[in-house]
């Protein structure tokens, strides 16, 4: 019976870490909310994780313009390869993000 106040302990200290990673999560609310600030906030946090150096007002500015450009034809139907690598080329441009082969 002497490991459950430990585990308890360590449970009680990891619960400020869980909090500070879940509030510093992206808000779909703001970028717009819905499916289309889902889609915003999933791509932040995905650039974030891929790219320590990317800033969080980066990958915001760089996913809201990718959205923007390609979410109506990915969800109505489809965007032809080229175009898709380009609006996502422009908008790395845009949001000052170094993109590398």
């Amino acid at each position: 019976m002497t490991h459950a106040p430990r585990r308890f302990t360590l449970l009680l200290a990891l619960i400020p870490a869980l909090a500070l990673a879940a509030c510093n999560a992206p808000n779909p609310d703001d970028y717009g909310g819905g499916a289309k600030g889902e889609a915003i906030a999933k791509c932040i946090t995905k650039t974030e994780r891929a790219d320590s150096s990317v800033t969080r007002e980066q990958a915001g500015e760089l996913c809201t313009c990718v959205t923007d450009k390609t979410y109506a034809a990915l969800t109505g139907g489809g965007m032809q390869k080229a175009s898709m690598e380009r609006a996502f080329i422009g908008c790395a441009k845009k949001a000052g993000v170094e993109i590398t082969d």
